[in-house]
């Protein structure tokens, strides 16, 4: 029988520990639904920010700027969505090895 509680231990780069306790809500459905709407969100903004940033400076702000940028960003947000929910959890691990105690 599960109890639903969890316990997080966070170590901050100052060799501080945290641990936070809580009951669990959510469950793998709506964790899920969460990363898909993190990759949705921060998709929308990294796109538009990359795509506006290289877009202005190869082409200036002509007439045909905003068409451009537009295309540009669409192809760069269906192109970035399936990155970011493939690579972020390799990511997370890579960080995660990176960053743990050596035993």
């Amino acid at each position: 029988m599960s109890l639903g509680l969890y316990i997080i231990c966070v170590h901050f780069p100052s060799n501080e520990s945290v641990l936070i306790c809580g009951k669990q809500t959510h469950n793998k459905n709506i964790f899920m639904k969460h990363k898909i709407a993190f990759a949705l969100i921060m998709g929308i903004i990294t796109t538009c920010i990359i795509s506006f940033v290289l877009v202005s400076v190869n082409i200036g702000f002509t007439d045909s700027f905003l068409r451009i940028w537009l295309r540009s960003w669409g192809i760069a947000y269906i192109a970035v969505i399936p990155a970011i929910l493939i690579i972020a959890p390799l990511v997370q691990k890579l960080v995660d090895k990176l960053f743990s105690k050596k035993e």
